[in-house]
């Protein structure tokens, strides 16, 4: 009721204050070439009233422009969800022509967002990539002949350091606030090509590798305690980290995870309920604990040495939270809880949009996922094989 009296009070302003703006003008004969002067004397508009014309335009502007601002989030919204839709499809179809999702990342650090690149109209970049092994599910994707990555901008890359620095619409988020592409060295990678979404790596993911984990004993939010003993490195190694003793192997509980081909039969929560792709709320300027909020897609640079069955390489530095995310940690944790440890919000899932963030879900679909969600509900739904009925 209040903007709807606005505005009748503004077009009765209007009216006046135009019809005496009117008569105040020079007007051209118009009909039958009669020139009509006019008096300012009695007809002039005062400067109270153009004040208060002006003054009422600048209250509807502030009151509209929120709204304007609402309707462009809510179209990036959409666009955003229509990625992550296209982006499920395309692993569909990878399981459908193999048998299998693609692996979260390869030994060479090839991420399962390359691998999905000819079925979501990448095939040309795809083509360009090169395999040492001449085949992706044995790992053998390469930066350069070395095991190197460029190090400078002089430096003329190879076609898989290029494929990083190749903006791909489809995995960045309209409403990012950052650079398509860093306008300098990230990861000694040049102009290296943001990413917004990350695969699905499980509820039990508590850091990237064991390197990184936080010796503090336990991580909390809503109530619910989990111990660092039972959280699971992105590299597949169990913590807490312990120099002194033989490593305990554990498998991420998601669908992504290392040089692992996971056929959709084993998702047995149900497809529905299971998360395989969430948000991430990049930001390359971001650092805690030494961990940050970088994501990028189609392959990374610093797990050379990486192999999930040899001991001796499983500590070494890696950088396996450039394509995949953990439930663990509650969503939006980067904004929300910026006191917890680095190595946590560099793991969390979130997003720039407000209060909430988009998932795909196994088979395809897409939610918007408040922050509110239970908290239960939500690092259940991230799980593959915990018996949990929960969805979104």
């Amino acid at each position: 009721m209040f903007i709807k009296s606005l505005f009748e009070f503004l077009s009765v302003w209007l009216v006046v204050f135009f019809g005496k703006l009117l008569t105040v003008l020079p007007i051209s004969a118009w009909k039958n070439n009669v020139k009509r002067r006019v008096s300012r004397k009695n007809n002039a508009f005062t400067l109270v009233e153009l004040l208060v014309v002006i003054a009422i335009i600048g209250m509807l502007v502030g009151l509209l422009l929120p709204a304007v601002q609402a309707a462009r989030e809510t179209a990036r919204r959409i666009q955003c969800s229509n990625n992550m839709r296209q982006i499920g499809i395309g692993v569909h179809n990878y399981h459908d022509v193999h048998q299998a999702a693609p692996t979260g990342f390869t030994r060479q650090g090839f991420f399962w967002s390359g691998a999905i690149l000819p079925y979501i109209e990448q095939q040309s970049l795809f083509s360009t990539l090169v395999f040492d092994w001449n085949d992706e599910k044995k790992g053998g994707f390469r930066h350069n002949t070395s095991g190197s990555v460029i190090a400078s901008a002089s430096d003329d890359p190879i076609a898989n350091v290029k494929a990083c620095m190749t903006y791909i619409p489809t995995y960045f988020c309209p409403t990012c606030p950052i650079a398509r592409n860093l306008p300098r060295s990230y990861n000694n990678i040049w102009n290296r090509a943001v990413a917004c979404y990350r695969g699905n790596a499980g509820s039990n993911i508590g850091n990237d590798n064991v390197r990184t984990l936080w010796t503090g004993g336990h991580y909390t939010t809503d109530g619910v305690v989990t111990p660092t003993s039972d959280m699971v490195s992105l590299s597949g190694c169990q913590g807490p980290r312990d120099t002194t003793a033989p490593w305990k192997f554990g498998k991420p509980n998601g669908v992504f995870f290392g040089e692992h081909w996971l056929n959709f039969a084993a998702v047995s929560d149900g497809l529905s309920n299971t998360v395989l792709i969430g948000e991430s709320a990049t930001d390359t300027d971001f650092t805690k604990e030494s961990q940050g909020m970088d994501m990028f897609a189609i392959g990374g640079n610093q797990w050379w040495n990486w192999n999930p069955n040899d001991t001796n390489t499983i500590d070494t530095k890696t950088e396996f939270s450039d394509g995949l995310g953990s439930g663990l940690i509650r969503l939006n944790a980067y904004f929300l809880t910026p006191n917890i440890h680095g190595t946590f919000i560099e793991v969390a899932f979130g997003s720039y949009h407000p209060n909430g963030a988009n998932f795909t879900l196994s088979d395809g679909s897409v939610r918007y996922v408040p922050n509110t969600i239970n908290y239960q509900v939500y690092r259940a739904v991230h799980s593959r094989n915990g018996g949990e009925p929960d969805s979104f």
